[in-house]
């Protein structure tokens, strides 16, 4: 099954041992187990977005993660906009998509090492994405940054944002990165208890006037 997983973009045991785990779990109905182990990505509604509709029958099998190029830059700015419109509604401005802002996306994608983009995949549809790189914030080479992570709405709860943070974590080890960093809304309790439960802790460092704070993790044991 490893080797499955692995030809389906799962590049780290670790990974793939959860998703197997979560499969055999729910395939014998154990869904208070699903909800324990935290797969619950960012979620706060089942609104959906149009990417992929709730009728959709969800296979974790069906989900694989690849580099991401120029050509899904569209995509991910849709999913980057319904996701800053869901999870962050009543906090901050609602966004919309334009030219502009996919052709940010474009530019971002294609940024040379040691950025890493990867795009999340159900039966051939994007549905998330995230990044890496040095640390912006305080500008070190040596620090890794989680640059961004974000997840369709409509596929929130189902261990995609898992999947991605691990694919994440996997190359920002293999880039050297002793400890790693993000940034994230203040007051976003939802997405904070997703770090969390990953192994980020807040390190006490904030900007834009308090409204943004930073997560602090180590890379190595």
């Amino acid at each position: 099954m490893w080797r499955a997983l692995k030809s389906r973009g799962y590049h780290t045991r670790i990974g793939a041992i959860l998703i197997i785990r979560l499969i055999l779990k729910s395939q014998r109905g154990d869904i208070r187990w699903c909800e324990t182990m935290g797969w619950n990505d960012f979620a706060i509604t089942g609104q959906t977005t149009g990417v992929m509709g709730e009728q959709d029958r969800w296979n974790m099998r069906e989900l694989t993660i690849r580099a991401a190029d120029g050509t899904d830059a569209r995509a991910i700015a849709h999913i980057y906009v319904a996701s800053w419109n869901a999870g962050f509604r009543g906090l901050l401005p609602q966004r919309h998509v334009d030219t502009n802002l996919v052709a940010r996306w474009e530019q971002e994608i294609v940024a040379p090492l040691p950025h890493r983009w990867w795009v999340a995949e159900v039966a051939g549809v994007i549905v998330g994405f995230t990044g890496i790189g040095p640390s912006r914030d305080p500008i070190d080479p040596e620090l890794g940054e989680l640059d961004t992570i974000a997840v369709d709405p409509s596929m929130w709860r189902r261990g995609i944002g898992r999947a991605l943070l691990s694919e994440a974590l996997h190359f920002l080890i293999a880039d050297g990165y002793r400890e790693a960093v993000l940034w994230t809304l203040a007051g976003y309790e939802q997405g904070q208890r997703f770090y969390e439960d990953l192994g980020w802790r807040l390190d006490g460092a904030t900007r834009d006037e308090d409204r943004q704070v930073r997560y602090y993790r180590p890379l190595v044991f």
